[in-house]
């Protein structure tokens, strides 16, 4: 009765307060322990095996040095989950560009000329980051100047800033 309802409140509070902290957390939280294996699971479709995808982080650097450290920890945690979920990771070195976007979350981009089943990757990708919850915007599409992949059949990833 009383107790049991008692019981489920609290679990439903405790639920939305951890939605609240991870909101406002490092995003590297998302992608580590119990979190990166759910992410990998969710990732690891058979539809989408072998797919390519490349991961760029898009901060601002002084003098070679990023600024924004948190953002570069996502864009160097991401590659292993994908190559774990059974996708193409083409990442070869973290590189630090400067991104088109809002400027914050993680933009998908799909380049013209992108087959069917990238694109529909891409929009697959959206939907799980957003579902951890991690912000997530696009598929953008077309050619952003920043590319640095020849293949159009690449996810490209652009990490941006912490959403605030």
């Amino acid at each position: 009765g009383r107790l049991a309802k008692e019981s489920a409140d609290t679990e439903k509070k405790a639920a939305q307060l951890e939605g609240e902290l991870i909101e406002v957390g490092p995003r590297s939280v998302l992608l580590r322990g119990e979190y990166r294996a759910k992410l990998v699971a969710k990732l690891k479709v058979p539809e989408f095996a072998g797919q390519r995808v490349v991961t760029y982080a898009c901060g601002v650097t002084i003098l070679g040095a990023p600024i924004d450290t948190e953002l570069r920890t996502v864009a160097k945690l991401l590659p292993p989950i994908f190559r774990d979920a059974g996708w193409n990771d083409q990442q070869r070195e973290l590189e630090n560009v400067g991104c088109t976007g809002a400027g914050e979350g993680i933009w998908i981009q799909i380049r013209g000329g992108a087959s069917a089943r990238t694109k529909k990757a891409g929009k697959f990708l959206v939907g799980v980051l957003n579902s951890l919850p991690m912000k997530a915007g696009g598929p953008v599409w077309g050619t952003i100047p920043d590319v640095r992949t020849e293949d159009a059949d690449s996810v490209i990833v652009y990490v941006e800033g912490h959403p605030s």
